[in-house]
């Protein structure tokens, strides 16, 4: 369906009306793209740095964001305190990446073993460049650092069992 407007003003209210607000990553991203951003592969090369277990410790106290990017059941299961799960899936990774991790912050990857140049070339490409490296093992790190969780389904969180519970 086309709209005839009569001037400018018109068209402009017509098509800007009800848009929604923009994500939080839309103001860097949009400098990016008019300024020029690093390189890929020079991103990677920066970033392809195991982070050994003190260090890891030095991060966490140095508000550094972990992004967990493995599998939800092994984040279930172990990882950091305080860190981010978000799964690499193609189709939102970037999307739920961008709306959740700020681009100032310093990032550690938590990844399976290998995961770690396609991590840090995804995030590369929507503007992270502060990954000061990456963790595929546990080993060293003080319990005093790690997590498990609990996974609730939708349908048991709808049950009577979690009914006046506080999550």
């Amino acid at each position: 369906m086309f709209y005839k407007k009569k001037n400018k003003k018109d068209f402009l209210d017509l098509v800007l009306n009800n848009l929604s607000e923009p994500p939080p990553y839309f103001p860097h991203d949009a400098k990016l793209n008019k300024e020029g951003y690093t390189q890929t592969s020079l991103v990677i090369q920066k970033s392809l740095k195991e982070i050994s277990s003190n260090e890891v410790v030095n991060y966490i106290k140095g508000n550094t964001i972990f992004l967990d990017v493995r599998m939800p059941s092994s984040f279930e299961k172990i990882h950091i305190k305080n860190s981010i799960n978000i799964g690499k899936t193609p189709n939102s990774f970037a999307s739920w990446v961008g709306a959740l991790v700020p681009h100032d912050k310093k990032l550690i990857i938590v990844c399976d073993n290998k995961d770690e140049i396609e991590v840090i070339s995804r995030l590369a490409r929507i503007g992270y460049e502060n990954i000061c490296g990456f963790i595929s093992s546990f080993s060293n790190i003080p319990e005093m650092y790690m997590d498990s969780i609990k996974s609730i389904s939708a349908l048991e969180i709808s049950s009577k069992k979690y009914f006046n519970s506080k999550f």
